[in-house]
């Protein structure tokens, strides 16, 4: 009786197979936020699937012959080929959801937009949901300051620079992602000793340069370069270029409709005037601000004192 021994011995390994592919689909499913499901595992247990199929149909050749050689009463050989047949049945279904969760989880892959540095931070979900919050139009520069603090401290800022490099560069004609990655080597700066400083701040310049190129009324780039001018050591004579862009920036602002965060351009340009001995000129531009942000307790503290 080899060769019902062989069918019944493929039957048990189906029912293995069977129990360990549904196992890694109710893990998986256990979080929507964060599948544990393994692609690779999906494709092992399809491909011992497949080899299981190909056993099932020389069993059931092998349970023909045996019916014709054997003295067993017919309807016992006629009921192990119906749940061999069930089996097969099975396994086409379970090879199926296979194919399906491999796919999902590929589709998810190339649905995001940064999926090519979303690859290499995968594993860590508390990086990627900080770059995400980084990204949500929704996060103020008083909400990033914070994030890019934790990055740092954890020792993840090369990888979030290298998220947004490659951000960058796959969306080239993007003003906005230009000028996030400037912010990202801005806050670098503060992880390099003083000579690797300027360095860092030159390759801030060039991004926030790509953004206003794109659009010469993108507001954080315009800002964010004037204030990386006016951190520059007094050396280098920066200071002047930092007014000139918060002069153009302010003359952009006062065209549109207020936003609360258009208060720091006149609260900056007055502190740069103010510490070139240009008393008049800081006090007037911090009494534009109150006048446009009269509730602002920062710019009336500048009048005040």
């Amino acid at each position: 009786m080899t060769n019902l021994s062989k069918v019944i011995g493929t039957s048990l390994g189906v029912i293995v197979i069977l129990g360990t592919f549904t196992w890694i689909i109710i893990e998986s499913n256990k979080s929507e936020a964060q599948p544990s499901i393994d692609p690779q595992k999906i494709e092992r247990i399809a491909e011992q699937l497949n080899r299981l199929e190909e056993k099932f149909n020389e069993s059931i050749k092998d349970l023909q012959e045996l019916k014709q050689t054997s003295n067993a009463q017919s309807d016992t050989f006629d009921q192990l080929k119906e749940e061999l047949a069930d089996v097969k049945n099975q396994i086409k279904e379970t090879q199926k959801i296979a194919a399906a969760q491999t796919e999902a989880k590929s589709d998810k892959k190339s649905d995001s937009p940064n999926k090519s540095l979303l690859e290499g931070i995968e594993d860590n979900p508390e990086l990627e949901e900080k770059i995400a919050t980084l990204l949500d139009p929704n996060t103020n520069f008083y909400k990033r300051y914070p994030i890019w603090q934790e990055l740092a401290k954890n020792g993840w800022m090369d990888e979030t620079i290298k998220f947004f490099e490659v951000r960058a560069k796959e969306n080239p004609q993007d003003a906005e992602a230009q000028s996030d990655l400037g912010d990202a080597y801005i806050q670098k700066i503060f992880t390099v000793p003083d000579p690797e400083k300027g360095i860092w701040s030159m390759k801030a310049n060039a991004s926030y340069d790509k953004a206003l190129s794109l659009d010469n009324t993108h507001w954080s780039a315009r800002f964010s370069k004037a204030v990386n001018f006016s951190h520059a050591p007094p050396i280098y004579g920066l200071q002047s270029k930092a007014i000139e862009q918060f002069e153009i920036l302010l003359g952009q602002q006062e065209q549109v409709d207020p936003q609360p965060h258009f208060s720091q351009t006149y609260e900056l340009l007055g502190n740069l005037y103010d510490s070139k001995g240009n008393k008049e000129k800081a006090k007037e531009i911090w009494q534009r601000g109150v006048k446009m942000f009269p509730d602002n307790q920062n710019l009336k503290g500048k009048l005040n004192k």
